[in-house]
């Protein structure tokens, strides 16, 4: 390749002949000869199918839809009412389960349910908060295994046996001075016969 060497100052310089360096391409050339990227078609992201929450209006609907307690016509009970409950209770064979304490409608019963159409094992202590009109709080611990419920209400804690009841589930001391007493989403406490807590369930 001929080359010419030119001096300045000492200096010498390396010129590549005119003749040696190859044009560039035009623009438009190198637009049309790039390769055409595209992106990756993006799969349809699924949305992870959250379960609603337990004794929440949705709950109750996808019971309804995995159990069919109405028609097709969507005759029969209003889901959501004792009737309803006693009808789903009827269905999963609950009945055994209600001699051990759980009442339709109440919170224990809300995990039996749960757990039979969702294949989770219901827990043995079920823990539930339940909150007044003043926002003041009563913490209940159900446990099925020893049928009794421990009360966190202020700064007392006590554990009461299941007491007989004509409906909802009632838990009292022997002497009847201290009784909780739950039907679905209520609770109310007594202390010394006098109404100190009545609240509801907080949903998660």
């Amino acid at each position: 390749m001929k080359r010419t060497v030119l001096r300045i100052g000492g200096l010498s310089l390396l010129c590549l002949l005119s003749a040696c360096v190859k044009p560039s391409p035009p623009l438009a050339a190198l637009r049309d000869s790039a390769p055409a990227f595209q992106s990756a078609p993006t799969e349809p992201t699924q949305a992870a199918s959250a379960t609603p929450a337990i004794g929440s209006p949705q709950w109750l609907a996808a019971v309804e839809t995995k159990i069919r307690v109405l028609d097709e016509q969507g005759h029969g009970p209003t889901v959501g009412s004792e009737e309803w409950m006693a009808a789903v209770s009827h269905k999963l064979d609950l009945n055994t389960a209600q001699e051990r304490g759980l009442t339709p409608g109440s919170e224990e019963w809300k995990r039996a349910v749960h757990g039979r159409l969702w294949g989770e094992r219901p827990a043995q202590v079920i823990r539930a908060v339940f909150i007044a009109e003043s926002q003041e709080r009563l913490i209940a611990e159900f446990n099925r295994e020893d049928n009794n419920v421990t009360v966190f209400w202020k700064e007392r804690r006590s554990t009461l046996p299941r007491a007989i009841s004509a409906s909802g589930a009632r838990y009292a001391s022997p002497d009847e001075k201290e009784v909780l007493w739950n039907k679905g989403d209520e609770v109310t406490y007594w202390l010394n016969g006098e109404i100190v807590f009545s609240g509801s369930v907080q949903n998660p």
